[in-house]
């Protein structure tokens, strides 16, 4: 809906639209950066650093670390390990 606001240059609602969005996937990598490309393209550069220094300083998903290749056995095995058995 963000990009839709934006297209049609509504910019408030656009940041609306990522921030509910950033309130529910907080470690989104797509909303964080199609909001902060928002907040330069508005006059914002300090409000996108800021947005990409915590995206940075947050941990990554083990889901970055299966896709990119990063994990070893170890790994598997510790990921494996935080499933939740009902």
């Amino acid at each position: 809906m963000g990009a839709f606001q934006l297209q049609q240059m509504d910019i408030a609602g656009a940041r609306a639209s990522y921030e509910r969005a950033l309130a529910i996937m907080p470690a989104s990598q797509t909303v964080v950066v199609a909001l902060g490309h928002l907040e330069v393209v508005s006059g914002r550069p300090d409000r996108a650093q800021l947005l990409a220094r915590r995206f940075a300083e947050t941990p990554p998903e083990p889901w970055w670390g299966y896709k990119d290749g990063l994990f070893d056995m170890a790994g598997l095995h510790a990921l494996r390990a935080r499933i939740v058995r009902q």
